[in-house]
């Protein structure tokens, strides 16, 4: 999801991003084809978006006609500026001047027309931002929409927007090692053995990995701990299927020095070393080096 947000077919503020216009998105189709990933994997629990927003998704909800775009939605900083002294004018020869400063995007957008009353101001603003938000890019929104009609996700997101704006407009919660630590179920060796002894020990290991991490004192981070072990950098929306859980790699068994994760389960299993600072190195490049399965 970090990677479609930061892709040329969104624009915007960090959490915030608009629809953008792509030459190359539009020739490829990817429009419909984001939106159809976006659908699926809200179908089957993986992350949800949380980075569109209100006005994108006013659009999707309830359509472009009805959506009401704001001025922190232009993400071009240069008509940024422009529309903000339009929108600041104070009297009428003020408006008419700010105005003049962008008569050719004005013919553009089709919104450009003699001032002659101060009362002139919103509307022409707001046809701005509508033109610059919502009818610019109506060609890729629409194959959007259309991407996500898979599987009904429209059609629900219509029926119940006030169940998906958390989803698609709201960054998640942010990780802390207490969090992360309460998603893994830990699958302990029966009580009073030697095995269950060692695995106490390396618990409070993990525990102390997941503190240090949280405080940056290590080469990883807790998006990236739990990336490593169920192959998602964040919490879905519906949680995880099967539970997280915690192994042990015990030396009778299999001789390892690093974790190892099977993202099809959602479990990763530790290994039994002997002191925090040998398991924290070990952690560190074992987690650093295998993010996005070999993908940059």
């Amino acid at each position: 999801m970090h990677s479609l947000e930061q892709s040329p077919m969104f624009e915007g503020a960090e959490g915030v991003k608009n629809l953008a216009l792509s030459s190359k998105a539009v020739r490829e189709d990817l429009y419909f084809e984001t939106g159809r990933m976006i659908a699926v994997c809200l179908v089957h629990g993986g992350p949800a978006p949380g980075f569109f927003s209100p006005t994108f998704f006013s659009c999707l909800a309830t359509g472009p006609e009805t959506a009401k775009p704001v001025i922190e939605d232009v993400a071009d900083f240069e008509l940024l500026e422009k529309l903000k002294k339009i929108s600041d004018s104070t009297c009428l020869q003020n408006l008419q001047e700010s105005t003049e400063a962008c008569v050719d995007y004005l013919i553009n957008a089709g919104c450009f027309r003699p001032i002659t009353r101060f009362e002139e101001k919103d509307i022409l603003v707001q046809d701005i931002l509508m033109f610059q938000v919502v009818n610019r890019v109506r060609g890729p929104f629409e194959r959007f929409k259309e991407g996500m009609k898979t599987l009904g996700i429209l059609e629900k997101i219509k029926q119940y927007p006030d169940t998906f704006f958390p989803l698609l407009c709201h960054k998640p919660i942010k990780l802390t090692a207490d969090i992360l630590d309460g998603l893994f179920h830990i699958t302990f060796s029966i009580d009073g053995s030697k095995r269950k002894f060692v695995e106490s020990r390396v618990v409070a290991f993990w525990r102390d990995y997941l503190q240090d991490t949280e405080e940056g004192n290590t080469e990883s981070s807790l998006e990236c701990i739990l990336a490593f072990a169920t192959g998602s950098s964040t919490v879905p929306p519906v949680g995880f299927c099967p539970e997280p859980s915690l192994e042990f790699l015990h030396p009778q068994d299999v001789a390892a020095k690093f974790p190892i994760a099977n993202t099809c389960v959602n479990c990763m299993r530790l290994p039994l070393l002997d002191n925090y600072e040998n398991f924290k190195t070990n952690m560190d490049f074992a987690i650093c080096n295998t993010q996005g399965f070999g993908i940059e």
